[in-house]
């Protein structure tokens, strides 16, 4: 539907004397009569368009460009009347000198056409992706010539960021430290993935594979002696750190490393993005190595190792934190909590892995989005001006 105003208020006549004239006075109610006639028409259009849900097709830069909100970042080229007869009430109540921060919808808020600059306050109500985990367990090690993945089994915060596990479905058997696997029907089988089934020990884990295909049928060092004859068993690796929206992450972690030996032995720790077996999914120039220090007199070596690291992620992909020792007597452990003594304070529990994830940029290809903002504020706004077609 299209309305157009294609007449202007008319040049209404001067009164020819100071007495009243019947005459000109009928002629001059004639011209209003007119004139209002037109106004109720267009009036009525205007109406029946927004009581049947019409559209202002054209509302761009130029016709809508009032104080600080700014059509120039803003191209609305289809929007509902009722919306925009809506943002017109609120816009009498903008704040001239930008939109605050706490009264913006954020998640509604997207892409390169926002400008930043526009937003100020606190900010306390801008969701982020982040996530915040730790194990409570001694994390699996035994052979100084596998790489391990650090494990969870505790969320304290998730938004946006979660725990993922690499599961496995096999055929097998186990004589005293040996597991042998005659048939893998999912997944594949990882170094410190704990296996559970029918009359397995408990925390029993995978050391190492001895023989046959990586990750599939063969042979294992499995960390618990026992006799378990042929069944279905399940592997389970909790160490994925998975991302749900795509950005840049901040990844930070601390360990809690502990050398039992009486010499000082080193530890390595670096990343990996979305492998399971491959050292190709190793994040190049990530590794960190620590040195713990040797056991001195009836105390174990301690040292926390800590770092962060930046990395872009898609939706979906995830990052573990990967760790390898050079010593068995050197390894991530969990420290019991200390209790109250004459000679100590109560000390809480240390875990072995406290690991955190926050989102600290948008990708680094943009992506442009521009969705409806409820917007409120004080203060005044420039003129407006809307074509209506």
């Amino acid at each position: 539907m299209t309305i157009e105003k294609t007449y202007t208020a008319p040049a209404l006549p001067y009164a020819p004397t100071t007495e009243f004239n019947a005459t000109f006075m009928d002629g001059y109610s004639r011209i209003l009569r007119l004139y209002f006639n037109l106004n109720d028409n267009l009036i009525d259009q205007i109406l029946e368009l927004l009581n049947n849900g019409g559209y202002f097709p054209v509302l761009t830069a130029g016709e809508f460009n009032g104080g600080n909100f700014n059509g120039d970042t803003a191209n609305l080229d289809l929007v509902n009347a009722e919306q925009v007869m809506a943002a017109l009430a609120y816009l009498q109540t903008l704040y001239a000198g930008g939109v605050q921060a706490q009264d913006v919808l954020a998640n509604n808020v997207t892409g390169s056409n926002v400008n930043a600059s526009l937003f100020t306050g606190s900010g306390r109500q801008l969701n982020f992706p982040h996530g915040a985990f730790s194990s409570t367990l001694n994390q699996a090690d035994g052979n100084i010539a596998t790489a391990y993945a650090m494990t969870y089994d505790t969320t304290d915060y998730s938004y946006g960021v979660s725990i993922g596990s690499h599961t496995a479905t096999l055929t097998g058997s186990i004589a005293t430290t040996t597991l042998t696997v005659t048939a893998n029907s999912a997944g594949s089988i990882l170094p410190g993935m704990l296996i559970t089934g029918t009359g397995v020990s408990a925390n029993t884990y995978i050391v190492t594979q001895l023989t046959g295909t990586a990750g599939g049928t063969g042979t294992y060092s499995v960390s618990v002696s026992q006799t378990v004859s042929s069944r279905t068993l399940t592997g389970t690796r909790s160490s994925k750190l998975v991302v749900t929206y795509d950005g840049r992450y901040n990844i930070q972690f601390s360990a809690q490393l502990v050398n039992t030996d009486s010499q000082i032995h080193d530890l390595d720790i670096w990343f990996r993005k979305n492998g399971v077996l491959s050292a190709s999914a190793d994040l190049a120039n990530s590794n960190s190595r620590y040195s713990v220090p040797n056991k001195h007199g009836s105390i174990d070596g301690n040292l926390i190792a800590a770092l962060n690291f930046f990395i872009d992620l898609a939706a979906g992909e995830y990052i573990e934190i990967m760790w390898h020792t050079f010593d068995t007597s050197t390894t991530i452990q969990s420290l019991a909590a200390v209790a109250a003594s004459g000679t100590s304070p109560a000390v809480p529990a240390s875990p072995s892995i406290i690991a955190t994830v926050s989102y600290v940029s948008a990708p680094t290809t943009p992506k442009t989005q521009v969705a409806a903002v409820g917007v409120v504020g004080v203060g005044a706004v420039g003129s407006v001006s809307i074509l209506v077609y």
